[in-house]
Protein backbone atom coordinates (compact mmCIF):
# COMPACT_ATOMS: atom_id res chain seq x y z
CA UNK A 1 0.00 0.00 0.00
CA UNK A 2 1.19 3.13 -0.98
CA UNK A 3 2.44 5.31 2.27
CA UNK A 4 0.65 8.57 1.02
CA UNK A 5 -2.46 6.65 1.66
CA UNK A 6 -1.65 6.51 5.40
CA UNK A 7 -3.62 9.27 7.33
CA UNK A 8 -1.35 11.54 9.02
CA UNK A 9 1.37 11.46 6.11
CA UNK A 10 1.13 14.26 3.56
CA UNK A 11 3.24 15.21 0.35
CA UNK A 12 6.36 16.59 2.33
CA UNK A 13 6.64 13.65 4.95
CA UNK A 14 6.40 11.11 2.02
CA UNK A 15 9.08 13.18 0.00
CA UNK A 16 11.07 13.12 3.60
CA UNK A 17 10.43 9.19 3.57
CA UNK A 18 11.30 8.63 -0.44
CA UNK A 19 14.65 9.97 0.12
CA UNK A 20 15.39 6.78 2.47
CA UNK A 21 13.80 4.80 0.11
CA UNK A 22 10.40 4.27 2.02
CA UNK A 23 7.12 4.44 -0.27
CA UNK A 24 5.28 1.97 1.37
CA UNK A 25 3.14 1.08 4.39
CA UNK A 26 4.79 -2.34 4.37
CA UNK A 27 7.97 -0.43 4.59
CA UNK A 28 7.07 1.59 7.34
CA UNK A 29 5.66 -1.19 9.29
CA UNK A 30 9.08 -2.75 9.89
CA UNK A 31 11.08 0.04 10.70
CA UNK A 32 11.77 0.69 14.23
CA UNK A 33 10.09 3.90 15.12
CA UNK A 34 13.14 6.12 17.00
CA UNK A 35 14.32 5.32 12.87
CA UNK A 36 11.67 6.94 11.72
CA UNK A 37 12.35 9.58 13.96
CA UNK A 38 15.63 10.77 13.02
CA UNK A 39 14.65 10.28 9.14
CA UNK A 40 11.58 12.65 9.69
CA UNK A 41 13.72 14.75 12.26
CA UNK A 42 10.49 14.53 14.55
CA UNK A 43 10.22 13.03 18.46
CA UNK A 44 9.88 9.37 19.04
CA UNK A 45 6.11 9.86 20.34
CA UNK A 46 5.03 11.20 16.95
CA UNK A 47 7.31 8.40 15.53
CA UNK A 48 4.94 5.99 17.08
CA UNK A 49 1.66 7.32 15.98
CA UNK A 50 2.85 6.91 12.54
CA UNK A 51 4.00 2.75 13.52
CA UNK A 52 0.00 2.79 15.20
CA UNK A 53 -1.10 3.57 12.00
CA UNK A 54 1.16 1.75 9.82
CA UNK A 55 0.06 -1.59 12.20
CA UNK A 56 -3.60 -0.73 12.31
CA UNK A 57 -3.51 -0.65 8.08
CA UNK A 58 -1.26 -3.57 7.67
CA UNK A 59 -1.83 -5.81 10.77
CA UNK A 60 -5.38 -7.28 11.45
CA UNK A 61 -4.25 -9.80 13.59
CA UNK A 62 -5.07 -9.41 17.61
CA UNK A 63 -2.68 -7.99 19.63
CA UNK A 64 -3.45 -10.53 22.70
CA UNK A 65 -4.17 -14.45 22.11
CA UNK A 66 -4.07 -17.37 24.21
CA UNK A 67 -1.64 -19.55 24.93
CA UNK A 68 -3.71 -22.34 23.00
CA UNK A 69 -4.14 -19.70 19.86
CA UNK A 70 -0.34 -19.19 19.67
CA UNK A 71 0.61 -23.08 19.79
CA UNK A 72 -1.68 -23.69 17.04
CA UNK A 73 0.16 -21.09 15.06
CA UNK A 74 3.01 -22.80 16.16
CA UNK A 75 2.28 -26.35 15.40
CA UNK A 76 1.56 -25.27 11.62
CA UNK A 77 4.71 -23.15 11.04
CA UNK A 78 6.49 -24.55 7.69
CA UNK A 79 10.23 -25.65 7.96
CA UNK A 80 12.87 -26.06 5.19
CA UNK A 81 14.65 -29.73 5.75
CA UNK A 82 18.11 -29.35 5.35
CA UNK A 83 18.21 -32.79 3.91
CA UNK A 84 20.12 -34.32 6.30
CA UNK A 85 19.07 -36.37 9.03
CA UNK A 86 21.29 -35.11 11.70
CA UNK A 87 20.43 -31.35 11.07
CA UNK A 88 16.72 -31.64 10.89
CA UNK A 89 17.62 -33.61 14.27
CA UNK A 90 19.26 -30.46 15.10
CA UNK A 91 16.47 -28.11 13.83
CA UNK A 92 13.58 -30.25 14.68
CA UNK A 93 12.23 -30.62 11.12
CA UNK A 94 14.06 -27.82 9.54
CA UNK A 95 14.97 -24.21 9.13
CA UNK A 96 11.75 -22.76 10.84
CA UNK A 97 9.50 -19.84 8.65
CA UNK A 98 8.71 -17.00 10.84
CA UNK A 99 12.15 -16.58 12.87
CA UNK A 100 15.93 -16.19 12.11
CA UNK A 101 18.38 -18.43 12.67
CA UNK A 102 22.04 -17.56 12.75
CA UNK A 103 25.30 -19.67 12.17
CA UNK A 104 28.36 -18.77 13.75
CA UNK A 105 31.46 -20.14 13.00
CA UNK A 106 35.45 -20.22 12.14
CA UNK A 107 36.16 -19.49 8.30
CA UNK A 108 35.81 -23.21 6.28
CA UNK A 109 33.18 -24.66 9.47
CA UNK A 110 30.77 -24.65 6.45
CA UNK A 111 28.62 -22.02 7.43
CA UNK A 112 28.46 -20.85 3.94
CA UNK A 113 28.11 -24.15 1.92
CA UNK A 114 25.08 -24.32 4.49
CA UNK A 115 23.38 -21.57 3.09
CA UNK A 116 24.34 -22.75 -0.63
CA UNK A 117 22.28 -25.64 0.29
CA UNK A 118 19.50 -24.04 2.24
CA UNK A 119 18.96 -21.41 -0.93
CA UNK A 120 18.63 -24.84 -3.69
CA UNK A 121 16.21 -26.87 -1.00
CA UNK A 122 13.99 -24.16 0.04
CA UNK A 123 13.26 -24.79 -3.93
CA UNK A 124 12.22 -28.15 -3.69
CA UNK A 125 8.59 -29.43 -3.53
CA UNK A 126 6.61 -29.58 0.04
CA UNK A 127 6.92 -33.19 -0.37
CA UNK A 128 10.58 -33.51 -0.66
CA UNK A 129 11.08 -30.92 1.46
CA UNK A 130 11.44 -27.85 0.14
CA UNK A 131 8.66 -25.07 0.26
CA UNK A 132 8.29 -24.21 -3.86
CA UNK A 133 10.22 -20.94 -2.86
CA UNK A 134 12.20 -18.95 -3.55
CA UNK A 135 15.20 -16.86 -1.74
CA UNK A 136 16.68 -13.74 -1.56
CA UNK A 137 20.77 -13.44 -0.67
CA UNK A 138 22.13 -10.36 0.60
CA UNK A 139 26.24 -10.59 -0.13
CA UNK A 140 27.93 -9.00 2.01
CA UNK A 141 31.26 -11.07 1.96
CA UNK A 142 31.52 -12.00 -2.04
CA UNK A 143 30.55 -15.70 -0.92
CA UNK A 144 27.32 -16.58 -3.04
CA UNK A 145 28.88 -19.17 -5.57
CA UNK A 146 26.82 -19.41 -8.79
CA UNK A 147 28.78 -22.60 -9.97
CA UNK A 148 28.41 -23.95 -6.28
CA UNK A 149 24.50 -23.48 -6.42
CA UNK A 150 24.75 -25.05 -9.87
CA UNK A 151 26.31 -28.50 -8.69
CA UNK A 152 23.89 -28.52 -5.75
CA UNK A 153 20.91 -28.41 -7.75
CA UNK A 154 22.05 -31.28 -10.33
CA UNK A 155 22.40 -33.02 -7.11
CA UNK A 156 18.90 -32.69 -6.62
CA UNK A 157 17.59 -32.78 -10.13
CA UNK A 158 16.65 -29.70 -10.37
CA UNK A 159 17.36 -27.63 -13.65
CA UNK A 160 20.54 -25.42 -12.84
CA UNK A 161 18.96 -22.55 -14.52
CA UNK A 162 16.04 -22.81 -13.40
CA UNK A 163 17.07 -23.01 -9.73
CA UNK A 164 19.79 -19.95 -10.63
CA UNK A 165 17.07 -17.49 -11.43
CA UNK A 166 14.78 -18.58 -8.50
CA UNK A 167 18.07 -16.83 -6.17
CA UNK A 168 18.19 -13.40 -5.90
CA UNK A 169 21.10 -11.85 -4.79
CA UNK A 170 21.78 -8.52 -3.86
CA UNK A 171 25.38 -7.23 -3.12
CA UNK A 172 26.40 -5.00 -0.09
CA UNK A 173 29.63 -2.45 0.10
CA UNK A 174 29.44 -1.51 3.41
CA UNK A 175 26.69 -1.14 6.33
CA UNK A 176 24.79 1.65 4.94
CA UNK A 177 24.30 -0.15 1.73
CA UNK A 178 23.54 -3.69 3.48
CA UNK A 179 20.76 -1.82 5.83
CA UNK A 180 19.17 0.20 2.21
CA UNK A 181 19.24 -3.24 0.82
CA UNK A 182 17.32 -4.96 3.65
CA UNK A 183 14.87 -2.10 3.56
CA UNK A 184 13.75 -2.14 -0.19
CA UNK A 185 14.19 -5.76 0.39
CA UNK A 186 10.32 -5.24 1.96
CA UNK A 187 8.99 -3.89 -0.81
CA UNK A 188 10.05 -6.95 -2.90
CA UNK A 189 8.55 -9.38 -0.24
CA UNK A 190 5.22 -7.39 -0.54
CA UNK A 191 5.34 -7.81 -4.28
CA UNK A 192 6.55 -11.91 -4.66
CA UNK A 193 4.88 -13.94 -1.88
CA UNK A 194 7.47 -17.19 -3.55
CA UNK A 195 10.13 -15.66 -1.78
CA UNK A 196 10.48 -18.31 1.10
CA UNK A 197 13.83 -17.61 2.29
CA UNK A 198 16.37 -14.71 2.97
CA UNK A 199 20.35 -15.46 3.75
CA UNK A 200 22.26 -12.77 4.99
CA UNK A 201 26.31 -13.11 4.71
CA UNK A 202 26.90 -11.90 7.21
CA UNK A 203 24.88 -9.78 9.30
CA UNK A 204 28.35 -8.24 10.90
CA UNK A 205 30.91 -8.19 8.75
CA UNK A 206 30.56 -4.79 7.29
CA UNK A 207 29.42 -3.54 10.86
CA UNK A 208 32.07 -4.60 12.07
CA UNK A 209 34.51 -3.77 9.11
CA UNK A 210 32.83 0.38 9.47
CA UNK A 211 32.85 0.48 13.08
CA UNK A 212 36.00 -0.73 14.09
CA UNK A 213 37.68 0.58 17.11
CA UNK A 214 36.47 0.57 21.01
CA UNK A 215 35.39 4.30 20.16
CA UNK A 216 32.58 3.24 17.76
CA UNK A 217 31.80 -0.32 19.37
CA UNK A 218 28.09 1.54 20.88
CA UNK A 219 27.51 3.13 17.42
CA UNK A 220 28.16 -0.09 15.83
CA UNK A 221 25.85 -1.87 18.46
CA UNK A 222 23.25 0.50 17.88
CA UNK A 223 23.06 0.34 13.93
CA UNK A 224 23.36 -3.28 13.88
CA UNK A 225 20.57 -3.30 16.68
CA UNK A 226 18.42 -1.84 13.85
CA UNK A 227 19.38 -4.07 11.29
CA UNK A 228 18.71 -7.41 12.93
CA UNK A 229 15.31 -5.50 14.41
CA UNK A 230 14.48 -4.47 10.75
CA UNK A 231 15.27 -8.73 10.04
CA UNK A 232 13.60 -10.33 12.38
CA UNK A 233 10.58 -8.19 12.09
CA UNK A 234 10.24 -9.28 8.35
CA UNK A 235 10.99 -13.13 9.25
CA UNK A 236 8.24 -12.70 11.92
CA UNK A 237 5.28 -10.47 9.09
CA UNK A 238 5.93 -12.00 6.14
CA UNK A 239 5.99 -15.92 7.78
CA UNK A 240 9.69 -16.26 6.13
CA UNK A 241 12.82 -17.95 7.28
CA UNK A 242 15.93 -15.67 7.60
CA UNK A 243 19.21 -17.25 7.70
CA UNK A 244 22.06 -14.90 9.05
CA UNK A 245 26.13 -16.16 9.14
CA UNK A 246 28.37 -14.28 12.11
CA UNK A 247 31.86 -14.15 12.26
CA UNK A 248 33.94 -15.53 15.74
CA UNK A 249 36.74 -14.10 17.32
CA UNK A 250 38.13 -15.70 20.53
CA UNK A 251 37.74 -15.11 24.11
CA UNK A 252 41.38 -14.36 25.78
CA UNK A 253 39.04 -15.05 29.32
CA UNK A 254 38.55 -18.33 28.55
CA UNK A 255 40.73 -20.94 29.60
CA UNK A 256 39.12 -24.59 29.72
CA UNK A 257 36.66 -25.11 26.72
CA UNK A 258 36.29 -23.83 23.51
CA UNK A 259 37.08 -20.15 23.23
CA UNK A 260 35.54 -19.16 20.09
CA UNK A 261 32.83 -16.98 20.60
CA UNK A 262 29.77 -15.16 18.46
CA UNK A 263 30.42 -11.52 17.86
CA UNK A 264 28.19 -8.95 18.27
CA UNK A 265 27.26 -9.50 22.09
CA UNK A 266 23.93 -9.46 23.36
CA UNK A 267 22.18 -7.68 20.10
CA UNK A 268 22.78 -10.91 18.35
CA UNK A 269 22.11 -13.17 21.08
CA UNK A 270 18.38 -11.67 21.42
CA UNK A 271 17.85 -11.57 17.74
CA UNK A 272 18.45 -14.58 16.75
CA UNK A 273 15.53 -16.88 17.54
CA UNK A 274 17.93 -19.52 16.96
CA UNK A 275 21.88 -19.73 17.67
CA UNK A 276 24.37 -22.48 16.44
CA UNK A 277 27.70 -23.13 16.22
CA UNK A 278 29.63 -24.66 13.28
CA UNK A 279 33.13 -26.44 13.83
CA UNK A 280 35.32 -28.39 12.16
CA UNK A 281 36.16 -31.98 13.55
CA UNK A 282 38.32 -33.88 11.63
CA UNK A 283 37.21 -34.05 8.02
CA UNK A 284 33.72 -33.41 9.00
CA UNK A 285 31.74 -30.95 11.23
CA UNK A 286 30.18 -31.01 14.33
CA UNK A 287 26.79 -28.49 14.72
CA UNK A 288 25.57 -27.37 18.28
CA UNK A 289 22.19 -25.50 19.34
CA UNK A 290 23.71 -22.95 21.76
CA UNK A 291 20.13 -21.37 22.56
CA UNK A 292 16.78 -22.06 21.56
CA UNK A 293 13.37 -21.54 23.12
CA UNK A 294 12.75 -24.72 21.94
CA UNK A 295 15.99 -27.30 21.67
CA UNK A 296 18.11 -28.39 24.34
CA UNK A 297 21.78 -27.63 23.60
CA UNK A 298 22.30 -30.74 21.18
CA UNK A 299 24.82 -31.58 19.18
CA UNK A 300 25.07 -33.50 15.57
CA UNK A 301 27.56 -34.46 13.27
CA UNK A 302 27.42 -34.30 9.17
CA UNK A 303 29.57 -33.21 6.79
CA UNK A 304 30.25 -31.13 3.36
CA UNK A 305 30.19 -32.88 -0.20
CA UNK A 306 29.30 -31.77 -3.89
CA UNK A 307 25.98 -31.96 -3.02
CA UNK A 308 26.30 -29.46 -0.24
CA UNK A 309 25.68 -30.64 3.78
CA UNK A 310 25.11 -34.41 4.29
CA UNK A 311 24.74 -37.06 6.79
CA UNK A 312 28.42 -38.01 8.06
CA UNK A 313 27.81 -41.36 6.66
CA UNK A 314 27.03 -40.38 3.41
CA UNK A 315 30.53 -37.91 3.16
CA UNK A 316 31.82 -41.00 4.20
CA UNK A 317 30.95 -43.36 1.32
CA UNK A 318 31.69 -40.12 -0.69
CA UNK A 319 34.92 -39.97 0.20
CA UNK A 320 35.55 -43.71 0.34
CA UNK A 321 33.86 -43.45 -3.94
CA UNK A 322 36.77 -40.83 -4.55
CA UNK A 323 39.19 -42.52 -2.79
CA UNK A 324 38.42 -45.70 -5.48
CA UNK A 325 38.05 -43.22 -8.64
CA UNK A 326 41.46 -42.24 -8.43
CA UNK A 327 43.13 -45.15 -7.56
CA UNK A 328 41.27 -46.52 -10.68
CA UNK A 329 42.25 -43.52 -12.47
CA UNK A 330 46.18 -44.23 -11.70
CA UNK A 331 45.90 -47.87 -12.08
CA UNK A 332 44.51 -47.28 -15.73
CA UNK A 333 47.09 -44.48 -16.26
CA UNK A 334 49.93 -46.82 -15.20
CA UNK A 335 48.47 -49.46 -17.53
CA UNK A 336 48.21 -46.70 -20.40
CA UNK A 337 51.77 -46.07 -20.14
CA UNK A 338 52.54 -49.89 -19.47
CA UNK A 339 51.61 -50.19 -23.00
CA UNK A 340 53.07 -47.22 -24.60
CA UNK A 341 56.35 -48.94 -23.48
CA UNK A 342 55.70 -52.12 -24.71
CA UNK A 343 54.81 -50.55 -28.16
Amino acid sequence: MDITKLKGIGEGTAKKFEKHGITTVEQLFVIPPPKVAEMLGIDNTSAMELFKKARDKYDDSPVFQSGLDAKKEDDVLEKISTGTKALDKLFTGGIECGATTEIYGEFGCGKTQFCHTMAVRVQLPKDKGGLDGKCVWIDSEGTFEPTRIETIAESLELDATETLENIIRAKAYNSADQYLILQELEKLLVEDKDIKLIVIDSATGLFRQDFSGRGMLSERQKYMDEFLTMASNMANFHNIAIIWTNQVMINPGVFYGDPVTAIGGTVLAHKSTYRVYFKKSGAYRMGKMVDSPKHGQIEVMFGLSEAGVVDQEVAEELEKKRKADKAKAKKAEKESEKEATVI
